[in-house]
Formats: structure tokens, C-alpha cells, sequence
């Protein structure tokens, strides 16, 4: 996140520069708003990089229609609406941004498979949960014909664990999340933030079912790991399974009725935080008598103030 926060001044000067030079609309400008969006989302900021993509959307539209580039921008801007639970919104962009790019690049091609992950998981999102793994599967199987090792393959997979997860398949899921983070560990490394998400799965997986203590035993691995600085969030998520399990097996409930909340907190804090993950969580302390504060409606990231 540092990194981003630290890359955007040079973007914004970029953009500045090819604005002055060539005017507000020309076609290098897309990638510049592109990166420029890529970075604000990366730091937190979702309003300038929906913002920003939208800019870089109104250029793709104008100055390469039905291209491939204008499919990259659609499929960015469906995809953090997407990260941003504006599902409804998001769905579109990624239905067209698809047809675009299955119209102008191989069938096989890697962005495809990204695509219609993504859409996969907007769908799900929207409750069409068998169409929605229907996409993803769709997307391993692109990704397993070219056979070429990527992070959006390993990610995909985790997509996968989600969409199994939401259908109580949990053998699936917890298969599904066992083959993103071995893909996952061969491309970024066994401490990347991906990694860490992967093997959390399994943990609320056995939550789910009321299999506490192999919930434990997840969890207090993973605490003990070494992850990089990006995985904090991540990291609150793993604390709250983890005190919710002390405190279902008995084993310490005070002190995880604590932990819990603590991580809880944590993430009410974030504006990254799903709020479905707070959901599933809000509901497990309200059960166990933890008195929750609901965080304030969000507004879309974008919203302009009256």
C-alpha cells in the first residue's frame, strides 16, 4: 500500500504533462489514468480510482472504440465497482468489456480468463451463484490450457474456494483453496497476502460446519507465520477465527471473546473490509452476547458531495 501511496504523485505529474502537451484527450492518457487509478484503488482510496478509470474510460470510448485497450479499461472499472460491493453496477462493464475482448484477442487469452473470473465473482456477489462458478470454472480452464504459471490463475482458484464455500460445498472448497495457495506459493512466495487468504479459507470453512478445533489449529499456525506488510487485514481476519474458536471450544472464552472483537475492530476500521466478511462476523458476537457497533452506511466511493 506504501508503494502505491508513493507512486501516485508521478502519475498525477505524467497525466499533467500529457495533458498540457497533447490535450485532454489523447490516447496515451488511458494507460496514464489507468496506473494512476490501479494506484489510488491499491492505497485505499476507491473514490479518485473509480474517478480515475472513468476518465480513462470517456478517452477509450472516444478514441478507440471496440478495442482491446477500451476492453482493459471496461473490465478495470467493473472490477473495483466489483471490489467496492457495487455489484449491480460492475456487472455490465465486465459483460462488455468481455464481449470486446473475445472479439479482438485469442479465445485462450489470459485477460479473457481474468475477465470472466472477475464477472464470476460479481455474480456470486449478486446471489446467480451457479452462473457464477460456471464463469470461473470457464477461466481455469483458459488458464489450464495455456499452462503457464500466473498470480490471476492462483487467484482464480481462490475465486473458486468462494463460489464452493457459498454453495456449502465445503470438500470442494476447501480443495479449491489447497490448489490456490500451492499456485499461489509457486508464483509470489509462502509470505504474499494471496497466500495468506488461501489458507484462511480452509479455517472458515471448517467455522461453517461447527469444526472448531481444526479451525484452531489453522488459525494458530498462521498467527505464528511470517507474512509481508500486506497482509494485515488479512491478519485481523485470521485473529477473529481464531478467538471465536478459543471461545467455542472452551478453552479460553474471555480472552477470545476479547480477541475476537479486537479483530473485529480492526477491520470496521478499514475501508477494504468486505462487508460481508463484517456481516458473518457481526453475527457470530451478537450470538455470543459481544455488543457490536454497525459502521456507518458507506456512500459509493465515488459519490459526489452535495
Amino acid at each position: 500500500m506504501r508503494r502505491s501511496t508513493d507512486a501516485i504523485p508521478a502519475f498525477e505529474d505524467t497525466i499533467s504533462l500529457v495533458v498540457r502537451k497533447y490535450g485532454p484527450a489523447h490516447p496515451f492518457l488511458v494507460s496514464y489514468y489507468g496506473n494512476a487509478s490501479q494506484a489510488y484503488y491499491n492505497a485505499g482510496d476507491h473514490g479518485a480510482a473509480i474517478d480515475r478509470m472513468r476518465r480513462a474510460l470517456e478517452i477509450a470510448e472516444a478514441r478507440t472504440p471496440q478495442s482491446s485497450l477500451l476492453a482493459q479499461v471496461l473490465a478495470g472499472l467493473g472490477n473495483m465497482l466489483g471490489g467496492d460491493q457495487r455489484f449491480a453496477e460492475a456487472l455490465p462493464y465486465l459483460e462488455r468489456g468481455l464481449a470486446i475482448a473475445r472479439s479482438t484477442i485469442r479465445a485462450n487469452h489470459p485477460f479473457i480468463a481474468q475477465v470472466l473470473g472477475d464477472t464470476g465473482t460479481v455474480l456470486i456477489g449478486l446471489g446467480r451463484r451457479e452462473e457464477g462458478r460456471a464463469r470461473i470454472m470457464e477461466a481455469l480452464s483458459i488458464f489450464e490450457a495455456n499452462a503457464r504459471p500466473t498470480l490471476n490463475w492462483g487467484v482464480t482458484l481462490f475465486m473458486l474456494g468462494d463460489a464452493e464455500a457459498a454453495l456449502k460445498r465445503w470438500p470442494e472448497a476447501i480443495d479449491a483453496y489447497g490448489r490456490a495457495r500451492a499456485r499461489l506459493e509457486a508464483v509470489v512466495g509462502k509470505q504474499a497476502a494471496y497466500v495468506l487468504m488461501a489458507r484462511l479459507g480452509p479455517a472458515v470453512v471448517h467455522a461453517r460446519q461447527g469444526h472448531w478445533a481444526r479451525t484452531l489449529a489453522i488459525t494458530t499456525e498462521l498467527l505464528a507465520a511470517r507474512f509481508d506488510e500486506e497482509s494485515e487485514r488479512t491478519l485481523s481476519q485470521v485473529r477473529f477465527w481464531h478467538g471465536a474458536a478459543l471461545a467455542e471450544l472452551g478453552r479460553d472464552k474471555a480472552a477470545g471473546l476479547a480477541e475476537a472483537a479486537a479483530a473485529r475492530a480492526a477491520l470496521a476500521g478499514s475501508e477494504s473490509t468486505d462487508p460481508a466478511v463484517l456481516t458473518e462476523i457481526d453475527t457470530w458476537l451478537t450470538a455470543h452476547g459481544v455488543t457490536v457497533v454497525a459502521p456507518p452506511k458507506r456512500q459509493p466511493a465515488d459519490a459526489k458531495a452535495e
